[in-house]
């Protein structure tokens, strides 16, 4: 019960620099690394990671789109 109240203070929120700069990579790593002391911030690492990597591909392919379209 005290876990559930006070697990999340147990990981520093640095671990959501590894999935920022790893994409779901990152978040894979995070979730393993952390799951044994606070499954919810693990599953938000695992989510950050993969919503993470959605946002830059398609923020690349849009960029991708519009300069070949330039040409």
């Amino acid at each position: 019960m005290a876990e559930a109240a006070g697990g999340q203070g147990k990981v520093s929120k640095a671990w959501y620099l590894v999935p920022l700069f790893f994409g779901i990579i990152g978040g894979i790593i995070g979730y393993f690394a952390v799951k044994s002391r606070d499954k919810k911030t693990a599953k938000n690492l695992l989510i950050f990671g993969i919503l993470w990597t959605v946002v830059l591909y398609g923020i690349s392919f849009a960029l991708t789109y519009y300069l070949l379209r330039a040409v």
